[in-house]
């Protein structure tokens, strides 16, 4: 049996997500269609995902994107049928339709799972990871979730457990359409869309 190299196997991975996009562009490029981890993050990434949605294609080239990928489809082969629960879910936002869509990894024995990849040794899940389960678990009716982080220098695993917690998801819906959510100073680090985002040029400018 041939064996992949190394480049013929991330051209392979590359090719798959971005196959995923073409077939998800109807509704990358809806603004009435939210997912889930655009509600645990700065509000700009869901504008700025509609306006310019060819810039999702830089994760496709990132190997920390790559390897997640790996990771996930290894757990995929490990849980089987109990991974990859896809969620939708309308909400009427001041008479407009609003879509929330998500996909968590698993959900197994009635509690939520999520997977994840760190080089750091946690002490404690990381607040966005735990809000994007919360709000698995609001939508799904579920009460227990597991945030679970793959060590990908030393290899160890390390779970959290996510107490559930009452998340209002149209009261945060609203918050996020009306007012707008501010990115933590982190997060404009490792946006696609940092190009073309206004907070992040004029951050740029106020530095010089």
């Amino acid at each position: 049996m041939d064996v992949l190299s190394n480049i013929e196997l991330l051209d392979f991975i590359r090719k798959r997500k971005i196959k995923r996009l073409f077939l998800k562009m109807n509704d990358i490029t809806n603004e009435n269609v939210w997912y889930v981890t655009e509600l645990c993050c700065c509000s700009r990434k869901h504008y700025l995902r509609v306006k310019y949605p060819w810039l999702r294609l830089k994760k496709a080239f990132e190997n920390k994107v790559i390897f997640g990928e790996i990771f996930h489809r290894g757990i995929e082969n490990l849980l089987g049928k109990f991974l990859g629960v896809y969620i939708e879910k309308k909400f009427n936002i001041n008479g407009k339709d609003v879509v929330v869509k998500g996909k968590a990894d698993a959900v197994y024995n009635n509690a939520v799972y999520e997977f994840k990849t760190t080089r750091r040794d946690l002490k404690k899940p990381k607040k966005i990871h735990e809000k994007q389960v919360l709000i698995y678990m609001e939508l799904l009716g579920i009460k227990r979730g597991y945030l679970v982080y793959l060590n990908t220098i030393s290899c160890d695993f390390k779970a959290f457990f996510v107490k559930k917690r009452k998340i209002d998801i149209k009261n945060l819906l609203k918050k996020y359409l009306e007012d707008g959510v501010k990115p933590e100073e982190w997060e404009c680090r490792f946006c696609e869309y940092s190009p073309v985002c206004e907070i992040t040029l004029f951050s740029r400018r106020s530095h010089r």
